[in-house]
């Protein structure tokens, strides 16, 4: 390492590295990146069909502490490694729909719905449909869609037509209600982070240092403007601009140990605020979601881990599993799924009212930080997720899948013995957003402007999808190296 560079990137994931290549690509400008997991890629993790990653003892998994209710913890899978949650996620590369990008540009018009179109185009190599309208074939993140042919998907599309949905041909230009084929950051099978796409083949550049093992603990400023980065090497860097992609839990944990934060978050903890910002750890926003399990009466042939989702008018997602959770996340899937095997319809509320908190238990960053979801405390939140469990129950129920399954649980619940249900059986997506939101200057929970530069400060940047003022429906992915992209464009002018 140098002792000063133009630019420091804090994590390689999934906006980090696009945002360093993307800045790095000015050869007059010297760019570190630096992240806390190994530079190497773990070759099992290159499997596009498994989520061995985001088993608790994955060594490349670092999972935070969350309740996602009071008194119901939870662990929740983070990658630390080269490309982030992306190395251990399920590799669902939707973008954020048509009313996503326009509630967020009412919040910052930066955030053009066209404008964001365009940028999603343009990072993609579309597999499928990148020669048409609305799509890209020379961006540097492949996307394909699976095969539709399993038994599961098959009889999934019936009972989906025969609950009057409609059928989309491609649900990431096709953003409202129906089902169809899921994108996905695939090719020939294997699993493409922002890392291995943007990263790995600039990493020879003159200009560009990347740092592995290596954690962020402090963002040191001078006044209102950061000046270094301390690491826990015991080494302080020093640079122009820093540029925070930690993740929308790291993210705000750095902010607030550094003394950027509320008051009442930083000073109990002995930490000095250089510049208070009430919604930093606020605002977290997210997918709460729940596994709705069916039995298999036939055995199944190997399929996708993800294949096909429905979007409901009520902003539910039903993504079903075509593989049990247990092997998906101890062995590569291949093998027949024999009867009497588990599997799920995941149903995910992808617009919830509830927002959650993001804590210091610490001013060092090494300890983490715990994170409060709050989920079902809305009444309407409780009310769509019934709703959605309710027409899993009915997919599973329809005649095409009586073929291949029955249901796990009871289809004549009341609706208190459901919220029951529900709350038991709670989960979450992973789709954390919104601990270091955009918005006016003069909005006191706002963080940073739409291009990620923190109010008040000079020279310190976020870029993850902290900045987003709720989470997109379906995943994050595809938003998270559009962020990248933006901020990095924005970092150029």
């Amino acid at each position: 390492m140098r002792e000063r560079y133009d630019a420091i990137v804090i994590g390689a994931g999934a906006a980090g590295s696009p945002l360093a290549a993307r800045l790095s690509e000015d050869a007059h400008r010297t760019v570190l990146v630096v992240d806390a997991g190994p530079l190497d890629h773990d070759p099992e993790l290159r499997t596009a069909d498994t989520l061995r990653g985001a088993h608790a003892d994955h060594p490349r998994n670092e999972p935070f502490s969350a309740e996602l209710r009071p008194g119901f913890p939870y662990g929740v899978p983070r990658g630390r490694t080269l490309g982030g949650s992306m190395a251990i996620n399920g590799g669902i590369f939707l973008r954020a729909t048509d009313e996503d990008l326009l509630a967020w540009s009412l919040v910052d018009p930066s955030w053009d719905p066209d404008e964001c179109r365009r940028g999603f185009a343009a990072l993609e190599n579309d597999l499928d449909f990148g020669t048409e309208p609305g799509h890209g074939s020379t961006g540097p993140m492949p996307v394909s869609r699976p095969p539709q042919t399993d038994p599961t998907t098959r009889a999934f599309a019936e009972a989906c037509r025969g609950l009057g949905f409609p059928e989309l041909r491609d649900l990431n230009v096709e953003t409202g209600p129906g089902w169809g084929p899921v994108p996905r950051n695939v090719a020939e099978g294997e699993r493409w982070t922002s890392a291995r796409a943007y990263l790995d083949p600039v990493r020879t550049r003159p200009n560009l240092d990347v740092v592995g093992s290596t954690r962020a603990i402090r963002v040191l400023c001078e006044g209102t403007r950061a000046v270094a980065v301390e690491l826990d090497s015991g080494a302080t860097v020093y640079a122009n601009d820093i540029f925070l992609s930690a993740g929308s839990v790291a993210t705000p944990q750095l902010l607030m140990v550094s003394g950027i934060g509320p008051r009442a978050a930083l000073e109990p903890l002995g930490i000095s605020p250089v510049l208070v910002k009430e919604g930093v750890g606020e605002n977290v926003s997210d997918h709460p979601q729940v596994a709705v399990p069916w039995i298999t009466s036939m055995p199944l042939p190997p399929a996708p881990l993800f294949a096909s989702l429905l979007r409901t008018p009520d902003d539910i997602e039903i993504l079903p599993m075509l593989a049990p959770l247990s092997a998906a996340m101890t062995v590569s899937i291949g093998a027949d799924i024999g009867s009497h095997q588990e599997l799920a319809l995941l149903v995910g509320l992808q617009r919830a009212d509830s927002r959650g908190t993001v804590t210091l238990l610490s001013a060092d960053a090494r300890v983490a930080p715990i994170v409060a979801y709050r989920y079902l405390e809305s009444a309407s939140d409780r009310e769509r997720l019934r709703g959605g469990v309710g027409t899993a129950l009915a997919i599973l129920s329809s005649e095409s899948f009586r073929a291949i399954a029955r249901p796990a649980i009871a289809g004549d619940l009341t609706d208190d013995e459901l919220d029951a249900w529900i709350a038991k059986h709670l989960g979450t997506a992973m789709h954390l957003c919104g601990t270091a939101r955009f918005g006016d200057p003069d909005d006191p929970l706002s963080v940073v402007d739409g291009s990620g530069r923190v109010h008040g400060m000079d020279g310190l940047w976020v870029a993850d999808t902290s900045i987003l003022p709720v989470a997109p429906r379906g995943g994050t992915a595809a938003t998270a190296v559009l962020i990248g992209e933006r901020v990095a464009a924005a970092a150029r002018r």
